[in-house]
This record gives C-alpha cells, structure tokens and sequence, in this order.
C-alpha cells in the first residue's frame, strides 16, 4: 500500500512539474520586442516608436502615380490601372488602389499607421509619470512634442484618404481583438473634415517652429499648413458645390462662403508665421527660371523657405525616391512608367502666358497647326512657359548624357521619339527609330507610348 501511495505521489509530481516547465515554455517573454508597459515607461522608445510611424506614412513616390489613373499620364505597364479607367473596378478586383506599386493612398496602410497613432495619442501622456519626480518636466516637454506629431500624423493619413475617397471611418481609440468591428460606419465627408482640422490645431498647439524641430520632423507651420490645405480641398468645386451625391463624398447642402472663409484663415495663418516664403526663381529670365524651377525639385537639402514639411531620401538606406529610374527615358535605360499625355503637354501655357490652344490648332491629319498672330515656330514645343522646359522630356530636348554604349550615336543626351524613313524614287529604302522609342536599340519594352 505504501509503494502505492509513493508511485501516486510520484506521479503527481512529474505532473506537476510537467505542468510548470509547459508553462514556463509559453509565458516566455518575446525576445524581439517591447511590452506596452515598457515601450511607455521610456521616452526613448516612443521616440523610435513615432519614427517608425513617420516611416508607414507612404513617400508620396513610387513607380505608378495618381496620375495615372487620370488624364495626365499614361502608365506604360497598367498594372491594374485598365481596371479603373475602364469602368471595371469591383469589390472583388478594385487594382489599381491596393497594388504596392502605386504611391496614391492605400486603404489598408493609411488605417495601420492611424491605429498605431491612435494608441500613440491614447497613452503617451502616461510616460513622464513613469520618471523620477524631478525629471517629470523634461519628460513631458518631450511627450508633448511627440503628441503633436501623432496628432499631425494622424491627420496627414486622413487628410489623404479624404482626398481619395471623401468620408472615411473616423476612428480615434486604438482597436483590441475584441473590438465588434461590424459596428464600425462610415464618415460622412464634413465629419472627415472635422477631425483633420481638430488634429491640427491640436498638432499646431504642441509642435515647435520649423526652426527648433528636428529635420523631416513636423512642425507648428507643417500643422497649419496641412490644415489650410484640407480646408481648401473642403470649400473647393469638387466637394462643395452643392452637387455632391450623398453625404459621404461631399457637402450636401453647403453654405460655402464659410468653407472659404476658414480656407482663407487657415492659409493666412501660415503666412503670419513670417517663416516661409516663394522662392526667387529668377524672373524674368525664362531660362534661368527653368533651371532654377527644375532645381528646386532635385535639391539635396530642405533648406528652402518654400518647404515647409519635407522628407530626404539616402542612397544607402530606407525609402527610396527613384523618380528618374521610374519615368526616365528607355533610352537612358530607365523605365518610363508614367508618360504625360498630350492633354497635359498642352495644358502648358505659352511665354507670354497665353494658351496654347490660342496658337496651335489640330488639323484633320492630327497634326499640329500654327495658327498664332504671335509667335511664329511651327514646332510646338518653341515659345512655352518655363515649367514646361523644367517637367517635359519632349522630341529634341536635351537631357542627360547617354550610357557609354550610346554615346557615338547621340553625345548630347537629346530625347528622341522619331522614327526616320528615306525614300528615294518612291521606295522606302530605310527606316531607323529614335533611342527612346519602343523600337530603340535599349529596353524597348520599357519605351513608353506617348
């Protein structure tokens, strides 16, 4: 009986025991991250926390743009972009808005980054109580910094789906696992609106001048001036003209001389910052502002007093701004992605700020017909506005130098698009195509179509 009772108790030890080492097993503490309770208990942490979330906020550049899916561009690989302009988008294929591909905002991003901020916002006014009485202050003046770029943040994200899609879901609290997300309804576009503008007064009160926050950090100027341009879309044609289908995509019965009013406030709000300022292009001097104009947007520095919130890319690391690789042309053994389309190219105005319809009229052939009592050049591309020689590769512009291989061939780096046929007594007897068409001797796939 005794051996028995020995074998039970035994047994009833391994069990035991059995049963602490399984537990032990599963209630491990992770290894590759922080617990809530630690990641709010230190400053540092939330410093790399809210870093993190200026990094899930998309660049602004990749291969595809938005205008893609509009008149402005043609995408030369589409890529789900057929699927929009053609009418076809569905609940079950809705490419091109969720391809990785595409800098415009994406649903799913936009919503992960605002629930990060939303728990951000929730707790960061814990962290300085987690410090010693005497360091408290210090904690705090730097939590509440942080609280305003989560503020900013957050209303950038919103600012972009409003943009995109008119009212969203309006969600402020960080969500749990046992959330009924089945609850959850859309926004109506001015409740959108709302927020945006009460995260960036919000943002405008905690932030620092431009001159005291960190590089690519946000701002007071960066809060109001993401608000004045949320208020400006608001009061615009396209949300509040009175003709907006329903409650979500815009003002259904809009009063809009206040929408311009708080537009108008907003904007000047900025202004009597006194901190930031056009840039001097150089006007008149038509080539000089071209250079300059082009410059600005390549600068390597966010030193401007035109740039009020801006990010800087690294050859070596993170996000990467390859806009020449992605639009360049395949002559230059870049990609093309996104042609401008002749409605574009045209949009441009002449020198002396006059349309160019005024001047160049289509005739039955589809050619391009001087019409102008001013300016005389039958070549489109002569006499236009500095911008157009800053942003188009057009037929005949230089560019930049060629790839090794190409040089003999075109030492200059001109664009070419032309295709060459001689004839002589009435019989084509060659035909050679331009670098950068899709027949060209480089990545002729790539060579776009406009």
């Amino acid at each position: 009986m005794k051996r028995y009772i020995n074998g039970l108790y035994f047994l009833s030890l391994l069990i035991f025991i059995s049963a602490c080492e399984k537990s032990n097993i599963l209630d491990k503490t992770p290894q590759d991250q922080y617990s809530e309770t630690v990641l709010w208990s230190d400053i540092g942490l939330v410093e790399s926390y809210v870093i993190d979330a200026y990094q899930s906020t998309r660049i602004g550049f990749s291969q595809h743009m938005l205008s893609s899916v509009s008149d402005e561009t043609h995408s030369t690989f589409d890529h789900g972009v057929e699927v929009y302009v053609q009418g076809n988008i569905s609940k079950e294929n809705n490419a091109p808005w969720d391809l990785t591909e595409y800098s415009f905002p994406a649903w799913n991003n936009y919503f992960s980054n605002i629930q990060k901020l939303n728990a951000l916002i929730e707790k960061i006014d814990e962290v300085p109580n987690a410090y010693p009485e005497a360091q408290r202050a210090a904690i705090k003046l730097r939590s509440d910094v942080i609280k305003g770029e989560g503020h900013f943040l957050r209303a950038f994200c919103y600012t972009q789906l409003m943009r995109m899609y008119g009212g969203v879901p309006v969600l402020t609290k960080a969500s749990t696992l046992n959330d009924d997300f089945s609850t959850i309804t859309r926004g109506s576009f001015a409740e959108t609106v709302s927020l945006i503008t009460a995260d960036c007064d919000m943002a405008a009160g905690l932030l620092q001048p431009a001159a005291g926050a960190p590089l690519g950090r946000a701002s007071k100027g960066a809060a109001l001036a993401l608000k004045s341009r949320a208020l400006l879309f608001a009061a615009s044609d396209l949300t509040a003209d009175g003709t907006a289908a329903d409650k979500y995509v815009g003002y259904e019965r809009p009063d809009r001389a206040p929408l311009w009013r708080a537009a108008r406030d907003a904007a000047k709000a900025v202004i009597d910052l006194g901190t930031y300022r056009l840039e001097d292009f150089g006007a008149p001097n038509k080539t000089t502002v071209a250079q300059n104009y082009f410059n600005f947007f390549k600068a390597k520095s966010l030193s401007s007093p035109e740039v009020i919130w801006g990010k800087q890319y690294s050859l070596a690391n993170g996000d990467k701004n390859m806009a020449n690789l992605w639009n360049g042309g395949n002559g230059w053994g870049l990609w093309a992605s996104n042609a401008p389309t002749q409605n574009l190219v045209d949009s441009y105005e002449m020198e002396d700020g006059s349309k160019f319809s005024n001047h160049f009229q289509v005739d039955g052939n589809s050619l391009y017909k001087n019409v102008s009592a001013t300016f005389q050049s039958p070549n489109p591309y002569y006499n236009r506005e500095p911008r157009f020689y800053a942003s188009i590769l057009y037929d005949s512009a230089r560019w930049r130098t060629r790839n090794p291989g190409l040089q003999a061939i075109d030492p200059l780096g001109v664009y070419d698009r032309r295709t060459r046929i001689v004839i002589s007594g009435g019989t084509q007897v060659s035909k050679s195509f331009g670098l950068d068409t899709r027949q060209g001797p480089v990545s002729g796939f790539n060579g776009s179509f406009t």
